[in-house]
């Protein structure tokens, strides 16, 4: 008879999201090796699944956080223009104020 899944069977190492979300899939370790396409596939469309091994929590896969896309150059101006709006208006050549001040 598989143990009950606590805090104290699974140890302190796992995260307690592991042990409390109980609305979680759960797999089996060898589930996982006979499905791991099918298995990850339902963890891209964002759901998290919990591995067991002999009834225990040993693991959870859930999807990475997507990296950011660069933005285009036109993109990055059309997204800062706001900000540089914010700035103040300084009339003059911008590099002598920045010789001026090397100068001090």
């Amino acid at each position: 008879m598989p143990c009950k899944v606590t805090a104290r069977t699974m140890g302190h190492y796992l995260a307690p999201a592991l042990w409390q979300n109980e609305a979680m899939k759960k797999i089996t370790v060898s589930d996982l090796h006979a499905r791991t396409g099918a298995i990850l596939e339902e963890v891209l469309e964002g759901s998290p699944i919990l591995i067991e091994k002999h009834g225990v929590a040993v693991a959870q896969l859930s999807p990475l956080r997507r990296p950011r896309r660069r933005l285009s150059p036109s993109e990055f101006v059309r997204k800062m223009q706001p900000f540089w709006d914010r700035m103040p208006q300084v009339k003059g050549d911008s590099t002598q104020f920045i010789s001026e001040d090397r100068e001090r």
